[in-house]
């Protein structure tokens, strides 16, 4: 992952927090008590097959996104809602993501949520 493909998806991310259901699921957990700056979302080198990833941890919750996996500006959108949504659920209903019952409910809602399903 080059100096270029990081800048390219952090340039693509800056575009995608300008997406209206990223700022309202933002605002939403922020009502919640848990916001999100800026950085918040962070572009990482990881394998192409990794896209993007919320990473739970009661002290820095944080978004990765790859920037290898996200060819185009659609897929990065729909790929940082869906993460904010798990985002949102790990605030507001304290998933735990090491129990299946709570991770496939939480999947279930961020491909809803994210527009995955739309298509």
């Amino acid at each position: 992952c080059s100096a270029a493909d990081i800048q390219r998806c952090e340039e693509k991310l800056e575009h995608a927090l300008d997406d209206s259901h990223v700022k309202f699921l933002r605002k939403t957990l922020l009502e919640h008590g848990c916001p999100v700056p800026r950085t918040f979302f962070r572009c990482i080198a990881a394998p192409k097959d990794a896209g993007a990833g919320f990473v739970p941890d009661d002290e820095n919750s944080h978004i990765v996104v790859n920037p290898l996996a996200h060819q185009s500006q659609d897929n990065l959108t729909i790929s940082l809602r869906h993460e904010l949504v798990h985002a949102l659920d790990y605030c507001r209903a304290e998933v735990n993501f090491d129990d299946c019952v709570h991770h496939a409910c939480t999947e279930i809602r961020a491909a809803n949520l994210s527009g995955e399903c739309v298509k």
